[in-house]
C-alpha cells in the first residue's frame, strides 16, 4: 500500500463483510474485557493517583507490554510517521488524559457505559470519510446503541454540573477513540496491530510526560494503586488495543467499534462487584439495548 493521502483514507470497511466467526469474536473478547475492566481501576487508583500520573504509567505500561512481541519492532516508513503522532494524539494522549478526570467526578459504570456511543461515531466518521450511509444492519445496530447511550445517561443528567461536565468528557474521549479507529484501519493493515500500538502508546506516553510531572504533587505513592495502574496499560490498554486493532483489520472500523458494546457490561459488573456502584433500572434497559445494537452491527453487511 502506499503511502498517499488516499491509501490512507481507504479500506476502512475492512476485508471480512461476512457475520463475526470464532476469532472475531475472540478479538472482540478480549478487547472488550480489556477495555471494560479499565475504568474500575482507574477510579480505584485515583484514590492516590493524580490523572496526570496515571495517564503516562498507562501509556508507557502499554507500550512496554506490546513491545515484547517482536512484530511491535518492526520499522515505520518515514512517509508514515506523522500519522504515528496523529494518532497517538486522538488514541492515546487525549481520551487517556480526559478519562481519568473524568472518573473523579462519575462512577466507573457510568464511563463505561458511555462508551457505547463510539461505534455511532465511528459509523458516522467512516461514512463520511467514505461518502457511503452505513448499510441496513448496521444503521439499526447504531440506532439502537444511540437509544442505549441515551438510557444509560438519563438517570445521571440531574446529579449536577460537575456529572455534566464528566460526562461530556467522556463523550469526547469516545469521540477522539471514533476518529482513530478510522485512522488506525489501514496502518494496521500495513505494518500490523502491535507495531502502531507500540508507536501510538510510545508517542503517548512521551507527550503526556511533562503534564504527568506538574501533576506529581498531588499524587501519594502507593503499590496497590501504582499496581492497577500497570495492569490497565498492560493488559487493558496495551493487549486489548492489539486485539482490537487485529478486529480492525479484519472487519473494518465501524464493525470493529461494536467492541464498546461490551465495555459497559464489564465496567457495570465490576463497578458493583469492587466499588458498590448502583444501577438503575433505566441504565439496565439501556445496556440490554446497547446490546442488541451489538448484535446487529456485527451481521453481515446488507
Amino acid at each position: 500500500m502506499s503511502a498517499g493521502r488516499g491509501s490512507f483514507l481507504t479500506h476502512v470497511h475492512g476485508t471480512n463483510r461476512e457475520a463475526f466467526g470464532p476469532l472475531e469474536w475472540g478479538l472482540f473478547a478480549t478487547a472488550g474485557l480489556g477495555f471494560g475492566s479499565a475504568f474500575v481501576f482507574i477510579a480505584l487508583a485515583l484514590d492516590s493517583l493524580s490523572p496526570g500520573i496515571i495517564t503516562f504509567i498507562r501509556a508507557a505500561a502499554g507500550a512496554l507490554a506490546i513491545l515484547v512481541f517482536p512484530q511491535a519492532r518492526s520499522p515505520i516508513a518515514r512517509a508514515d510517521r506523522w500519522r504515528i503522532v496523529l494518532l497517538s494524539l486522538v488514541l492515546v494522549v487525549l481520551p487517556l488524559t480526559l478519562i481519568p478526570i473524568s472518573l473523579q467526578w462519575i462512577d466507573s459504570a457510568l464511563v463505561g457505559m458511555l462508551g457505547g456511543a463510539m461505534p455511532i461515531m465511528a459509523t458516522i466518521i467512516s461514512s463520511l470519510l467514505l461518502r457511503s450511509a452505513p448499510r441496513r444492519n448496521q444503521a439499526y445496530g447504531v440506532a439502537l446503541g444511540f437509544l442505549g447511550v441515551i438510557l444509560v445517561s438519563v438517570p445521571s443528567m440531574g446529579q449536577g454540573s460537575a456529572a455534566i461536565a464528566g460526562i461530556g468528557l467522556v463523550l469526547i474521549g469516545t469521540g477522539c477513540y471514533a476518529f482513530a479507529l478510522n485512522l488506525a484501519a489501514p496502518l494496521q493493515r500495513k505494518y500490523g496491530s502491535p507495531t502502531i500500538m507500540a508507536r501510538c502508546l510510545l508517542v503517548g506516553a512521551l507527550i503526556t510526560a511533562p503534564y504527568s510531572w506538574l501533576a506529581r504533587g498531588d499524587s501519594v505513592f502507593d503499590w496497590g494503586a501504582v499496581l492497577a495502574i500497570v495492569f490497565v496499560g498492560a493488559f487493558s490498554t496495551g493487549l486489548a488495543s492489539v486485539a482490537l486493532g487485529s478486529l480492525i483489520g479484519r472487519a473494518g472500523a465501524a464493525r470493529a467499534s461494536i467492541v464498546a458494546y461490551l465495555v459497559p457490561v464489564i465496567a457495570v459488573l465490576l463497578g458493583v462487584l469492587i466499588r458498590d456502584e448502583s444501577v438503575s433500572l433505566v441504565e439496565s434497559a439501556g445496556i440490554a439495548t446497547i446490546l442488541m445494537g451489538a448484535w446487529l452491527t456485527s451481521r453481515t453487511e446488507l
